[in-house]
């Protein structure tokens, strides 16, 4: 555990890119590679996905989690994450 996460951290966008592929791009990509089922989109959007994880990131997340601060102690992070930005762990 972190004293303070900060919202340039290098670990986030990494990991905040996991969550999103693991929840949009990988779900058709397993889908397709354990059960056959053949992706609904195209190449085209399926690189859109992959390119709005950033603006996500950046532009709602962050913005959501750290308002105008640039570090958070971890307890505050943690709740900001729980209570203002839980759907990010929701893969509708």
């Amino acid at each position: 555990m972190h004293k303070y996460i900060s919202a340039q951290d290098k670990d986030l966008a990494p990991i905040f890119e996991k969550l999103c592929l693991l929840s949009s791009v990988h779900l058709f990509e397993f889908a397709r590679d354990f059960s056959g089922v053949e992706c609904p989109y195209d190449e085209d959007v399926i690189e859109k996905l992959r390119q709005a994880h950033e603006d996500v990131r950046e532009e709602k997340f962050l913005d959501e989690v750290f308002g105008h601060n640039s570090k958070l102690d971890n307890e505050p992070w943690l709740k900001g994450v729980s209570n203002k930005s839980s759907w990010i762990f929701d893969s509708k």
